[in-house]
């Protein structure tokens, strides 16, 4: 049976989501083994406190089971300044004290987000961003502190990129046939979501007739 022909112009979430299970993520395991065969490739060895390189479909699978710790991509890890203070008293040995400051917001969704705000410009963005965090967040949030926070900042960065993508199909109007639109920078599901939309209009576009130089400009030449 054929698919509906909204699928076949796009794919689903949940197909986009399967292939972002494949991008490569740390973990720590819990248990020791040599190394893990597949079709694809081979992972391991698997040494603790070691981190391991692993799919993040594997990663997930292994979590589930609690053989292993995810450990979040850089930009989505919150950052913790610890510092050194030293003390020097008369008479006494020097003294240093620890210091950690509470974990603060992840430093790469923050600037990308006022860089977002600040420039026309699409910002440079992780391909599968969106359906990476969103695994992360779902089935693993105990590796994710202050939940909220991190899902404020992804919507504040996915609105404000939907903003910019609309206000250049807005501009479709006055693009020359001959013109290319140049689209830098998207995700694998912002593509997806404006595949459907590009491929109708393109085709529309091109059943349009060639329209030559009016009659009185002619006359003028």
């Amino acid at each position: 049976m054929a698919l509906p022909s909204k699928l076949q112009r796009q794919f689903s979430p949940e197909e986009i989501q399967f292939i972002a299970g494949n991008d490569i993520i740390s973990i720590v395991p819990n248990f020791t083994m040599e190394k893990m065969d597949f079709i694809q490739a081979t992972y391991g060895p698997f040494i603790p406190p070691l981190q391991s390189q692993v799919p993040l479909w594997l990663a997930l699978a292994l979590k589930k089971n609690r053989k292993c710790t995810i450990v979040p991509p850089d930009w989505l890890k919150k950052v913790v300044v610890v510092f050194l203070v030293y003390f020097s008293r008369p008479l006494l040995l020097p003294k240093f004290i620890l210091f950690k400051t509470p974990p603060i917001l992840p430093e790469y969704l923050q600037e990308l987000l006022q860089q977002e705000e600040a420039q026309d410009a699409i910002q440079k963005v992780p391909f599968h961003y969106m359906e990476v965090a969103h695994m992360l967040l779902e089935f693993a949030p105990d590796e994710m502190p202050d939940l909220e926070q991190v899902r404020k900042l992804l919507k504040d960065v996915r609105e404000c990129r939907q903003s910019k993508t609309r206000a250049l199909l807005e501009g479709l109007e006055d693009i020359d046939r001959e013109k290319v639109i140049k689209l830098h920078n998207l995700s694998r599901m912002e593509i997806n979501e404006l595949r459907p939309i590009f491929t109708e209009a393109f085709n529309e576009i091109t059943k349009l007739p060639e329209v030559g130089p009016r009659e009185d400009e002619t006359m003028e030449a």
